[in-house]
């Protein structure tokens, strides 16, 4: 498929919000292949809520251009190649690699192969930027090799968005804040060591269990000392404390989920002391965990 398999034709629109949004479509495409949130309350004021998801296909001569975007979206490519551009910095981006469309910024997307497929889910919300400044998100514009569970994610959301099974509204506001917590530690991630990364992807897997230095040292086939220094270096942080705030940040995805208790979630993440946790929660996230709940799933 080319530019040539169809006609030319521009496109401009100037929302109420002051977003510009124009480009160019040839002939069918885009195909936006999308489900709308359908709730009696607006994505916007939920805490956190996906807008629209699906699949999006595209050919050589697409192209699209925000002004001030009033939308946040993620685009994660399935094949074909994109040519991204936001606030005057441009990417050349290829499967496997995710764009994010960041509210209020000036950006272009652009279609650089003759067919191409991109998997797009927009998020909305009062406490989105909150959420995405307190990730290190906000100024990511792209994210290079997202891991198989992050196209999971993606997955489950169209799931939900078109079989809208009973408390489906819950679960896709509990996945968009897994979403972005998943993409912030791969973000975080891209460019530390080999050895590493590896000592991340294992904590990510045991994380509620007991871990001590001297059990990764001997995992790893290395001194404590290099652990250590590794942390140190590349995360400016220690091994504990960074395993700490890993289970905050899987604690505060499973306080979204209204059916575990913070007794089980403590547990879930590793402290058998529930009053522990919750100091350890409020030390690392500025509030209790029942304070947390409260605010984010108090629609």
């Amino acid at each position: 498929m080319n530019a040539s398999a169809g006609k030319i034709t521009n496109v401009r629109f100037k929302n109420r919000n002051g977003c510009r949004l124009y480009g160019q479509n040839v002939g069918d495409f885009p195909k936006h292949h999308f489900s709308y949130l359908i709730s009696p309350i607006p994505p916007e004021n939920w805490a956190l809520q996906v807008s629209f998801a699906g699949p999006d296909e595209t050919v050589s001569g697409f192209w699209r251009a925000r002004e001030n975007s009033d939308l946040f979206s993620l685009e994660l490519i399935q094949s074909g190649t994109y040519e991204f551009t936001q606030n005057e910095k441009k990417y050349d981006c290829v499967p496997g690699d995710l764009f994010l469309v960041q509210p209020g910024g000036n950006s272009c997307m652009r279609t650089t192969s003759g067919y191409s497929v991109k998997k797009t889910v927009s998020i909305a919300g009062t406490s989105l930027t909150a959420i995405l400044n307190s990730l290190n998100l906000a100024q990511v514009d792209v994210i290079r090799n997202v891991p198989d569970r992050i196209e999971g994610i993606f997955d489950t959301i169209f799931q939900l968005m078109e079989k809208r099974p009973e408390h489906y509204l819950h679960d896709l506001s509990v996945q968009a804040f897994h979403l972005l917590l998943e993409l912030s530690e791969r973000c975080e991630s891209q460019e530390y060591p080999e050895l590493l990364n590896r000592m991340l992807s294992y904590l990510e897997g045991c994380f509620g269990s007991p871990i001590t230095i001297e059990h990764l040292s001997r995992r790893f086939g290395v001194s404590s000392g290099t652990v250590f220094r590794l942390f140190r270096d590349h995360l400016k942080t220690s091994p504990i404390d960074y395993i700490i705030r890993l289970r905050m940040r899987h604690a505060r995805c499973l306080l979204l989920e209204e059916k575990y208790s913070i007794k089980d979630i403590a547990d879930r993440v590793g402290y058998r002391n529930q009053l522990y946790f919750s100091g350890e929660f409020h030390r690392i996230c500025g509030m209790s965990p029942r304070e947390f709940r409260k605010k984010h799933i108090n629609y």
